[in-house]
């Protein structure tokens, strides 16, 4: 059954994203006012999205220097730079979380890293991914309380887990309290960059959005990380996330607009990612050329 979903897949990308477009076309085309929206974006706006995209590129460098620190490794910036870009480059246009394999099979080939052991270092990383992702909506959608207690379990949890894995004698990570500490802080900075993208994205389209409703959008929107069938999620991020309005109180409106500007704005910043890893390339074959 799952070897006949695999074969499909492809197809199934491609209708989702056809729908997709199909669905936005005709929401836009019943909304026209939308469209006098989208023709008013600044350049000033677009340029600080951007630019904070390219703040997030160096906050994953640091993101994946802590994750694989757990495997005892440590990369020259250079190399984390490069496996970053490439990264995010096979997650946007090719369907599932193709970046952590790429990952993978460098730290094999390079650093003789199993693959089992690179696996449970990721593993470990979108754990705590996931549970600050469902914080960020409980903190945006309910109330201060549960959500510090639901803060307090989790670090609770973390500490134990801990405890219980570094008293086995045959792990062969480096999992200890700093790593998993830096891990947390590294991937709520993460989480808390998104959530002022995305904030300044809606508030560009509905100036009553509050810093609570893109906590809550940049939760929900973080989860489509583990369904991602299609070329940068489309169509699944903006489907969970008119599915989960009611959570963050955002109008299908501001929904929709707001991933139009992102969407537009990441063509963009992949396209400086390219420039970025062609001019690497051409410096190094310059270099191969002079000697």
């Amino acid at each position: 059954m799952f070897k006949s979903i695999k074969q499909f897949k492809p197809l199934i990308s491609v209708l989702i994203i056809l729908a997709t477009i199909l669905a936005a076309v005709y929401y836009l085309a019943n909304h026209k006012n939308l469209i006098t929206y989208l023709t008013k974006i600044s350049p000033l706006l677009i340029l600080l999205i951007v630019g904070l995209y390219i703040l997030m590129l160096f906050v994953l460098i640091f993101v994946f220097e802590f994750t694989v620190k757990l495997l005892k490794v440590k990369l020259n910036f250079k190399d984390n730079l490069l496996l970053n870009c490439y990264s995010i480059f096979m997650n946007f246009f090719v369907p599932g979380q193709t970046g952590p394999i790429y990952r993978g099979y460098y730290l094999k080939t390079k650093h003789k890293i199993k693959a089992i052991d690179f696996t449970l270092a990721t593993a470990i990383y979108f754990a705590i991914y996931l549970i600050i992702s469902i914080l960020f909506i409980l903190f945006g959608s309910q109330s201060i309380l549960l959500a510090s207690a639901a803060s307090i379990v989790f670090i609770i949890a973390t500490i134990l887990a801990v405890r219980i894995y570094l008293k086995k004698e045959n792990s062969k990570l480096n999992i200890n309290s700093k790593n998993i500490i830096n891990l947390v802080i590294i991937t709520i900075i993460q989480l808390l960059l998104q959530t002022l993208i995305y904030l300044i994205e809606l508030h560009s389209v509905d100036k009553t959005v509050s810093f609570r409703n893109a906590l809550t959008y940049s939760g929900s929107a973080a989860l489509t990380i583990f369904v991602s069938l299609t070329p940068g999620a489309i169509g699944i991020r903006e489907a969970f996330l008119i599915l989960t309005r009611h959570l963050s109180h955002l109008s299908n409106s501001s929904i929709i607009l707001a991933n139009i500007i992102d969407r537009s704005v990441f063509l963009i910043y992949l396209l400086i990612l390219g420039i970025m890893i062609l001019v690497f390339h051409i410096n190094k074959r310059i270099k191969l050329n002079d000697k």
